[in-house]
């Protein structure tokens, strides 16, 4: 019996240690996921539930997902916003290095520290085809 209380531990501990390790991880990259209207032309309706804030501070890459692999030039718009506030857009393409990717490097340096909402607007041609949003709070410790 005590062999198998110990072994329990060493597991919650061991899988305490991986989320904490993929957390650290993490840290310098967000997801936002999107959600997708039921049926095309359907209306987008905000995300009903945001993942709890994540403290955030410095460089931070951003990213939607998911997005189909079926992306053609000239279609998409992405748009990021900081509490309604438009703070980046992209069209997804980098015609100098022949890439495809709606990501954004966020600097929060430029913000002062406090509670946000970041919200990801995924467009196609026929109208806003995805939403996503995520609280954070970043945090510039002063001094680092």
């Amino acid at each position: 019996m005590l062999k198998r209380i110990i072994l329990i531990v060493l597991f919650i501990a061991s899988i305490s240690s991986f989320v904490a390790a993929e957390e650290a991880m993490c840290q310098d990259k967000l997801l936002i996921n999107l959600s997708f209207p039921g049926a095309s032309g359907q209306a987008m309706k905000a995300p009903r539930s945001i993942p709890k804030p994540i403290e955030i501070s410095g460089q931070i890459s951003l990213d939607i997902s998911p997005v189909h692999s079926n992306i053609r030039k000239g279609r998409y718009l992405v748009e990021y916003f900081l509490n309604d506030k438009l703070i980046y857009k992209t069209t997804g393409f980098d015609d100098a290095a022949g890439s495809i990717g709606f990501g954004y490097v966020f600097d929060t340096t430029k913000y002062e520290n406090g509670r946000y909402k970041l919200m990801v607007n995924f467009w196609d041609g026929k109208g806003p085809s995805a939403i996503g949003a995520r609280e954070v709070f970043i945090n510039n410790k002063s001094g680092e």
